[in-house]
């Protein structure tokens, strides 16, 4: 669990670091500010499309685990075992 969170959170790192390197870039520079403002637009639908798709994993985990724990029998994955 530990890990997977230092992996979600080392993936919005480099996610913010690509964001940083764009507005850096002299391409973003070059652009007027409404094509800036559509850019900036564009990366924060697509960093919030991200946060949503993981929330909606999180949700399903959380659901199919708390289905488990009320319908299937504790020793049932022992016997599989």
């Amino acid at each position: 669990m530990l890990e997977k969170n230092l992996e979600k959170k080392k993936l919005l790192n480099e996610k913010y670091i690509q964001v940083q390197n764009i507005r850096e870039s002299s391409v973003y520079k070059a652009l007027n500010e409404h094509q800036q403002f559509d850019l900036d637009y564009h990366i924060a639908k697509n960093a919030l499309k991200y946060k949503l798709q993981l929330l909606e994993i999180k949700r399903i985990k959380f659901m199919l685990n708390s289905w488990i724990r009320t319908n299937v029998p504790k020793d049932f994955f022992e016997k599989r075992k």
